[in-house]
């Protein structure tokens, strides 16, 4: 296995180094994770399979939205705008969402997918990329509201609805790898996935962090409320914070719109995630940090092709990694709608924008 520098976590791959080394503790749950199986699985399915797996992705959106109405609605208006594609049989198309295949062995690769309450839609999904001769990591975070084509229903579809799987036949994240993989052309070799009650464990493990705005904050929806300045918070104000997506400030009295797009999320994401990061300096030893962290066990998972103790000793070896060792990829996307729903779609092809940063890419 390449060095494992960076792999997933909720929010970011930076946080890897917080979570892989919960690997060594026997409570942390594993799945099989088996893309190119998975693949042929799908690929096998027949019309009707697929029919039914998309009338039962609808059916448990419908399930969530009637018990969450504002949290779920915009969700339940993709969805089923993908079930009016397939009954019309005009699925939606994109030039870009499609990239061609590299070679597996150009990198190792870590699948990061931050899932919400529910359990069956990725509120982060962040795909980390080692190469294999060296240098730094290269990292994308994929926005939630992507449009991309989902194999299993064979129609385009958010990238976070992917999680939900495919009718017994690939799970949630083989499924989201596989739309990954056709959006990139690279490979998925590992995931890791964590709840939201975990990552404000493991803020709260660490000590809390420091966040600082220059107005009064609020969102109602994630519970978020932050004064004026910096302020220490702990894991709820946290996650309230890196998942706002209704932010208003106050001005002069009155509470105004302050955007809360998918990039300006991820924007507090990385921050919150460098600065847990950085809190690993501060343990002088991988049995302290892991008597520590033991508080937050139970709350991810990973695939079955992890060794014990290899994950964690690797991020321990590396915890000093810092914000401006890593390449960031951001992807050019624009705004779009699906039926009512508001979607991004790919504005340039994945595969130039990772030979900008990684020439050897360029296809």
């Amino acid at each position: 296995m390449a060095v494992v520098v960076v792999g997933g976590l909720l929010l970011g791959v930076v946080s890897f180094f917080v979570f892989t080394a919960w690997r060594g503790f026997e409570g942390i749950p594993t799945e099989g994770f088996d893309p190119a199986r998975a693949a042929a699985a799908v690929d096998a399915l027949t019309a009707a399979e697929r029919d039914e797996a998309l009338r039962a992705q609808l059916a448990w959106i419908d399930s969530l939205a009637a018990k969450e109405a504002e949290n779920y609605a915009e969700e339940q208006q993709a969805v089923e705008e993908l079930y009016d594609q397939l009954a019309a049989r005009k699925p939606f198309t994109s030039p870009y969402a499609v990239a061609p295949p590299l070679p597996d062995e150009m990198f190792e690769t870590y699948l990061a997918i931050g899932a919400d309450a529910s359990g069956f839609l990725a509120d982060t999904i962040i795909l980390a990329m080692i190469p294999a001769e060296g240098g730094a990591p290269i990292v994308v975070q994929v926005p939630r509201d992507l449009y991309l084509p989902n194999p299993c229903l064979t129609v385009y579809a958010r990238a976070n609805t992917a999680l939900g799987g495919c009718a017994g036949v690939a799970s949630g994240p083989e499924l989201v790898a596989l739309v990954l993989q056709g959006f990139t052309g690279v490979e998925v070799d590992h995931f890791a996935r964590v709840n939201f009650s975990g990552f404000a464990a493991v803020v709260n493990a660490l000590g809390g962090v420091e966040i600082c705005v220059d107005n009064e904050i609020r969102d109602d929806k994630s519970g978020l409320h932050l004064p004026a300045g910096c302020s220490h918070t702990d894991g709820e104000q946290t996650l309230a914070w890196v998942r706002s997506r209704n932010p208003q400030i106050l001005v002069d009295g009155s509470w105004e719109s302050a955007g809360g797009s998918d990039f300006w999320r991820q924007s507090h994401q990385l921050e919150i995630l460098f600065q847990l990061a950085g809190r690993l300096n501060d343990f002088g030893s991988l049995a302290n940090f892991t008597g520590v962290m033991e508080s937050a066990a139970g709350a991810m998972k990973l695939d079955s092709g992890w060794s014990i103790g290899d994950a964690a000793s690797m991020a321990w070896r590396f915890k000093g990694i810092g914000p401006d060792e890593i390449v960031k990829l951001t992807l050019p996307v624009k705004d779009h709608r699906a039926g009512g729903a508001a979607v991004l779609i790919p504005a340039a092809g994945f595969n130039p924008v990772l030979a900008k940063v990684y020439p050897a890419a360029a296809r």
